[in-house]
């Protein structure tokens, strides 16, 4: 058992606290909630400000110093905050969690992708018939997918450019398992795999869909924690839709439902069936306000009484709304390559995702699709922090919160 010495060196811009550096490794101090890179006090965010503004300074060969931004709060309440980190930081024992983020940001610094993608991660936001990578197509079938050279205007342009270069008959299964081995292979353990209730057309029979999701489970789940998503397509509503979702949900495979499609047609002919969905007690999203308005992200959070919600970009445009989802504390799943090259945005530096972030809403970095836009989840954290959209310990608070989403 080691012990970290600390001291208050002084409060002023930044707290200094002393910890011990041994054998070179700079270890960071942990607690029994939560790692320090990033702590919550009175429901507001302090972090550490990155090391190239030397929030690590070595003092000598033993002690280091580690500095804590304050980030626009009074004085008191800063004190009273750090004071509360001071008092938690207990006896340390080598931990896989405080080790790994210590990795994580030196592998952003260096931005090897490689290390990164080691290191634990999430990714609740994957729709698995286009969540593997052109490489394992091309192991699994042959089929050489083209990279993407061209950003799209809008999800039809984007669904022909898929059925022109990736759709072929009799390939969903093998997209489907590219998609779990993709996150296998980029360090995924909290995996939301997003299957779409209109994929049992691509089985002989809706036991067979079953089976083929339970066997993909069965396989994987030696290495990731996997939570099936269930997903209802706005453009295919019907009136059976309802009972076809029960049959699903009764298989205990999902932990949450979405909807996709056509963000134009709302939300409302799904009441009946998220309200069923209730009684299951499974996590309820909606794909809304990637490119819709923040209106209606609030009008299908009170329609749904969602928990989270798939991309929400345009929350941005809504301080209402914005202190509403903080204060219901409403996540949002941000996928940034795939709002780049949907033209959701101008560019990978000014993604929503810092103002929404450091707003103090709850965000997860998700992948969408890595057959289209080619990037996994190890590289949507690198291109965020090459872009300097958020600081690599933001990034490790994160990546943190997202292996901690089901937990909640």
């Amino acid at each position: 058992m080691r012990k970290f010495h600390k001291t208050i060196v002084t409060i002023d811009n930044y707290l200094r606290v002393l910890v011990v550096k041994e054998h070179n490794i700079i270890r960071l101090p942990s607690n029994e909630t939560s790692i320090p890179t990033h702590f919550v006090y009175g429901e507001k965010h302090y972090s550490y400000v990155p090391y190239k503004q030397y929030s690590l300074q070595v003092i000598n060969s033993h002690l280091i110093t580690i500095n804590i931004a304050l980030q626009s709060f009074t004085f008191e309440e800063d004190r009273q905050a750090l004071l509360y980190f001071i008092s938690h930081i207990k006896s340390y024992e080598d931990d896989n969690t405080t080790l790994e983020s210590f990795d994580f940001v030196r592998a952003l610094e260096k931005l090897d992708i490689q290390a990164l993608s080691k290191i634990p991660k999430s990714d609740l936001h994957n729709h698995t018939p286009l969540g593997g990578s052109r490489e394992l197509i091309r192991e699994l079938s042959g089929k050489e997918i083209p990279k993407l050279d061209r950003r799209f205007k809008s999800i039809p342009e984007m669904n022909k450019w898929c059925d022109d270069n990736i759709k072929a008959p009799n390939d969903y299964q093998y997209r489907m398992y590219a998609c779990f081995k993709q996150a296998k292979q980029d360090g995924i353990k909290v995996f939301a795999p997003n299957i779409a209730t209109c994929a049992k057309k691509n089985f002989p029979s809706l036991d067979y869909f079953i089976k083929f999701i339970y066997e993909l489970i069965q396989e994987f789940s030696d290495s990731m924690a996997i939570y099936p998503e269930l997903a209802l397509d706005r453009n295919k509503y019907s009136e059976d839709l309802k009972d076809l979702v029960i049959k699903l949900l009764d298989t205990g495979m999902f932990y949450s439902l979405d909807i996709t499609g056509d963000e134009t047609l709302g939300v409302q002919n799904f009441k009946e069936i998220y309200n069923i969905a209730s009684s299951y007690g499974i996590i309820k999203k909606a794909h809304v306000g990637e490119f819709s308005h923040a209106n209606a992200i609030f009008n299908a959070i009170k329609t749904l009484e969602l928990d989270a919600v798939h991309h929400g970009i345009s929350a941005l445009e809504d301080e209402n709304l914005m202190d509403y989802l903080v204060k219901n504390k409403i996540s949002l799943t941000m996928c940034p390559s795939s709002n780049y090259f949907l033209s959701r945005v101008q560019s990978i530096g000014n993604h929503p995702i810092k103002q929404l972030y450091r707003y103090g809403i709850g965000v997860s970095i998700c992948s969408d699709d890595i057959l289209i836009f080619g990037s996994s989840i190890s590289n949507e954290y690198k291109i965020l922090y090459e872009n300097n959209v958020l600081n690599a310990f933001e990034l490790n608070a994160i990546r943190l919160d997202g292996l901690n989403s089901y937990a909640k």
